[in-house]
């Protein structure tokens, strides 16, 4: 789940980004590695960046990462995205994407 503060950033304007992950199961979700991918008018950037929480129990809504700071939305800028791919220790993956035009 991502929690965009604004949720559309005008030019000149700061932003930050949280990501949590809901887990509705029964069973607590152990996160391995975490992939960030965050594309700026087709300019991807990604590196992996170790999960703010390592376990969410069920039921439970964890913050898994957070933008360093708050970020400029740059003058000219058409398209941003951030993907974020979480990997269990029991090898399941969960993703999800936050895309700006």
């Amino acid at each position: 789940v991502f929690d965009a503060v604004p949720p559309a950033p005008r030019p000149g304007e700061r932003f930050r980004v949280s990501v949590f992950l809901s887990n509705e199961g029964s069973q607590a979700i152990q996160l391995a590695s975490m992939q960030i991918t965050t594309t700026t008018d087709g300019k991807p950037q990604r590196g992996a960046v170790p999960p703010a929480t390592t376990t969410v129990a069920p039921g439970q809504r964890a913050l898994v990462f957070q933008t360093p700071g708050e970020i400029l939305w740059r003058e000219g800028t058409q398209s941003w995205t951030m993907e974020i791919v979480l990997k269990t220790t029991k090898g399941e993956t969960y993703r999800n994407t936050l895309s700006w035009k």
